[in-house]
């Protein structure tokens, strides 16, 4: 399941049926969380995104030779399950523990290309009722 709010990908957003769910409004809930902090944190009129673009320019100079660098540079940031525990009564199932990991989109690529090292859930542990 792909959590996406980027208006050039609207063939990759939640489903509706999703996202009214709990699972799938904590998941939008961190994903806006994320693309806040990231912004913040790279948002050039203040002290610590100034830093930041200095630092990235540096970079960019020392390796290339060039300071002007397309935005679409940066890696998008994914937020992807790492384990979720699922506990089933008759119709109802219930997420009882789950754990979110957030990686860098090479990096999610390269898992994704890795044959059974992908960024999926581990599987989901089921517990029958007593």
């Amino acid at each position: 399941m792909i959590i996406n709010l980027s208006p050039y990908e609207s063939d990759r957003i939640i489903p509706q049926a999703f996202g009214i769910t709990e699972m799938g409004r904590d998941l939008l809930a961190q994903d806006y969380l994320l693309k806040q902090l990231t912004s913040s944190l790279m948002y050039p009129e203040d002290e610590l995104g100034e830093e930041f673009w200095e630092r990235v320019h540096e970079e960019a100079y020392e390796q290339y030779g060039v300071t002007d660098i397309p935005v679409n540079t940066f890696n998008k940031v994914w937020i992807v399950p790492e384990k979720a525990v699922v506990y089933e009564d008759g119709d109802a199932v219930f997420v009882v523990e789950s754990r979110l990991k957030v990686m860098l989109e090479e990096d999610y690529l390269a898992a994704s290309n890795n044959v059974g090292a992908g960024p999926r859930a581990r599987p989901v542990r089921r517990t029958a009722s007593p």
